[in-house]
């Protein structure tokens, strides 16, 4: 009865299979080679033929006992034996020790070392060398045959050498092999125990990329099992809606040679049918001669709750009546809110989560030129800095992107720019206010599955165009429930809404039509009920070759403070009397100006602030060599503590941080000598102010 071989021999089986053919295969073109070239075959015929027969058996009887017995000691013992015996009988038939059969110890000897280890070459090589000898012997015994003593000695040497030459190669070459292979183990093992869901992902024949590995955090964000995610498309992880997005990031990351991440954000679903909101970042890698995709996602839900909750509130800040008490604090907050976000910058090495400080000071930035944008109403200053065409391109689609993931399951977002935007009397401050309140408005309208385009062109034909110089046009068409006719003159007044029990201001679309109108604009509503709107808006394009599209907020661009030290390069560490009434504040600038190498003292109060410096002129000790003080505070403000201190000293430099005041007394600040700095305030316009001064 027969028995199968121990499941952990069951890999040996087939590389012994097919070592036992090919030696069967040898055998018999060795014979006839012998047979026909052989000069001693006449003479030892009987011989030969029986080693053969005796050979051939005993392959024959392997191939039977291999599936049993696959490490078998006799058999791996026997059979280099026969292997040597041979190959020594073909060489004397063959002419003795000029004969190319000697060719074949060396087959011998690496075939049984590569496949069964170091023993084996060295059993291997030992028997090739006896049986070699054996030849030589009968070589210098036979009269018919000569033995030439030089080609002894380099034949046995290279018996002895070559192969442990090549042993040592292909030694090397194993443990670079392993060395390797351990790597990737270690590299997936990273991936195993990271806290971030992470996936790799490969080419399909239908183009689109499927996944082939996902770690254990994975689990956190996808509604199944993780066992059913392998080998199904990219796009599974994400709702229906926004599966393009996945694949299209996926495919970039697979074509692009230069391997730039692809970024995408999209809506999910996890085990416990929660939405969840994702940002990713896909890359290729080049792994055992194939490309393969790595994708690294994010969970933002709850930090863009949080961020949809500021959005909110900025949007009923837009009440006219309220816009000069709340910018005070929201720029106040603006200004906590980038000051954290740089202080951590500053001592955060992971590049990763100080790009994401980034974007919050960058969003930060943004908002107060958003607030000044809405105190003004006014168009920007024509010899602003331009905005290049690029620069539109990612600020908008980042936008649209931010706002897809906060959208309703049920709703699909789609973008469409055209390549090279005019230029048009509107910066990107109000074009990203313009398309924040319509698609708010579209959102709202929309409660069954549909979709809300928007397209951004170039219009020639439009009557605001000019010659070689077209306009810019805005559309969005929602799938929402539409606008009653009657309601048509209503939509545009302010505080006028349909959605009064839902939350709605009246604002959104009185805020789109002044922004029109005030760049010389036309705003177009068509409106079909029960089927959805459709908004045009044509902005003129800009009045000189030096207006430009999209001009850029007067703050510069948020960077990544890795070398804070630049801005305070020339700088002079001062002694320094900080005041300001809100404690955040007070502690973001103290850290600010000590960063910068600066000895702070603060006070959270004009009163206090004044006893502090009244207290210095008196003892003469840690005299003051700047005061940066907040305006507007509760009790004595900035203006009157500056009355006070200028009694005592004209020349003591006065940096005055204000967020929103009274016109009349900021006017005053002049005559008193005092720089101005507007909230909210970063580490680089800080550094600079006091470098002006210094």
């Amino acid at each position: 009865m027969a028995h199968a071989a121990p499941a952990h021999t069951q890999g040996l089986i087939p590389n012994q299979f097919q070592q036992t053919w090919t030696r069967l295969v040898l055998i018999i073109f060795g014979a006839a080679y012998i047979w026909l070239h052989g000069s001693l075959f006449a003479n030892y015929q009987t011989l030969c033929l029986s080693a053969v027969s005796i050979y051939i058996v005993w392959q024959l009887y392997t191939l039977i006992d291999i599936p049993r017995r696959p490490l078998s000691t006799t058999r791996f013992l026997i059979s280099p034996v026969l292997d040597a015996l041979l190959i020594a009988i073909g060489i004397i038939l063959d002419n003795g020790q000029n004969s190319g059969i000697f060719l074949f110890y060396f087959v011998m000897i690496m075939s049984n070392g590569v496949r069964f280890g170091n023993p084996m070459l060295l059993y291997s090589q030992a028997l090739a060398l006896l049986s070699y000898l054996f030849t030589c012997a009968f070589t210098f015994l036979n009269p018919h045959l000569s033995l030439d003593m030089p080609l002894l000695l380099l034949q046995v040497l290279s018996l002895l050498l070559l192969p442990y030459y090549i042993y040592v190669i292909s030694k090397h070459a194993k443990a670079s092999f392993n060395a390797k292979k351990q790597a990737q183990n270690m590299s997936f093992g990273m991936l195993d125990r990271s806290p971030a869901p992470i996936f790799t992902f490969q080419k399909n024949v239908g183009d689109v990329p499927r996944i082939t590995y996902a770690n254990t955090a994975m689990q956190h964000i996808y509604r199944d099992d993780l066992t059913t995610l392998i080998g199904e498309q990219v796009d599974i992880i994400a709702l229906m809606e926004d599966g393009n997005e996945v694949i299209k990031a996926c495919q970039n990351s697979l074509l692009d040679f230069h391997n730039k991440p692809s970024q995408f954000y999209i809506r999910a679903r996890n085990a416990n049918h929660q939405k969840l909101q994702l940002m990713g970042q896909t890359s290729s890698l080049h792994l055992q001669g194939k490309t393969v995709g790595i994708c690294f996602l994010v969970d933002i839900t709850q930090s863009e709750a949080v961020h949809s909750s500021m959005e909110k509130n900025m949007h009923e800040s837009h009440v006219s009546t309220l816009i000069a008490g709340i910018a005070h604090d929201f720029r106040n907050i603006l200004t906590s809110i980038i000051g954290s976000a740089e202080v951590m910058q500053f001592t955060i090495k992971d590049q990763s989560i100080s790009d994401q400080l980034g974007l919050i000071i960058a969003a930060g930035e943004r908002g107060s030129d958003m607030v000044s944008n809405i105190l003004s109403q006014n168009m920007p200053a024509a010899d602003s800095n331009p905005t290049d065409n690029q620069a539109i391109y990612q600020s908008l689609t980042s936008m649209i992107n931010l706002l897809r993931i906060q959208l309703p399951a049920h709703i699909q977002l789609q973008l469409d720019i055209e390549k090279g935007l005019p230029s048009a009397r509107i910066n990107l401050t109000q074009l990203e206010q313009i398309l924040m309140n319509l698609i708010k408005n579209a959102t709202e309208s929309m409660h069954n599955p549909g979709r809300i385009d928007i397209q951004l062109r170039a219009d020639f034909h439009h009557a605001l165009a000019k010659k070689h110089l077209p306009a810019l046009n805005i559309y969005i068409q929602d799938e929402g429930k539409g606008i009653a006719p009657e309601d048509m003159h209503e939509i545009t007044k302010p505080f006028w809404t349909s959605r009064s029990q839902e939350g709605g201001t009246g604002l959104g679309l009185t805020m789109v039509q002044r922004i029109v109108h005030n760049s010389g604009g036309e705003l177009d509503v068509q409106s079909t009920l029960g089927k959805g709107t459709q908004i045009s808006i044509t902005i003129p394009p800009a009045g000189s070759n030096q207006d430009h599209l999209n001009k850029t907020s007067k703050s510069e661009p948020c960077t990544t403070n890795k070398a804070p030290n630049k801005h305070t390069k020339n700088m002079l560490p001062w002694h320094i009397l900080l005041v300001d009434d809100s404690s955040v504040v007070l502690r973001i600038h103290q850290s600010l100006l000590e960063r910068m190498g600066h000895k702070v003292t603060t006070a959270e109060s004009a009163e206090s602030a004044l006893e502090i410096y009244q207290s210095s002129i008196k003892n003469k000790t840690d005299v003051f060599d700047l005061m940066v003080t907040d305006f507007q505070m509760g009790g004595m403000d900035g203006l009157d503590l500056t009355k006070f201190i200028r009694k005592h000293s004209s020349h003591l430099p006065i940096l005055m941080v204000t967020a929103y005041g009274d016109a009349e007394k900021l006017q005053q600040c002049q005559e008193f000598h005092i720089n101005i700095l507007s909230k909210p305030t970063s580490y680089k316009k800080l550094a600079a102010e006091i470098i002006k001064l210094q």
